[in-house]
């Protein structure tokens, strides 16, 4: 993986901790809301190993 997809994989990742942290000042996430970006994660992550997404 070259550094330019590890560092797009790493703004995502911390975009996500920013609106989970906002996030009606919520601690806690729902399991559905876990299970849903797992599943977002997870097809990013397909996606950018067969080189859908390119940068």
């Amino acid at each position: 993986m070259s550094e330019n997809e590890l560092g797009v994989l790493e703004q995502i990742e911390q975009e996500v901790l920013e609106e989970e942290e906002g996030a009606s000042g919520e601690k806690e996430v729902s399991l559905e809301k876990q299970l849903e970006r797992k599943k977002k994660a997870d097809a990013l992550w397909k996606a950018v190993q067969i080189g859908m997404i390119s940068i």
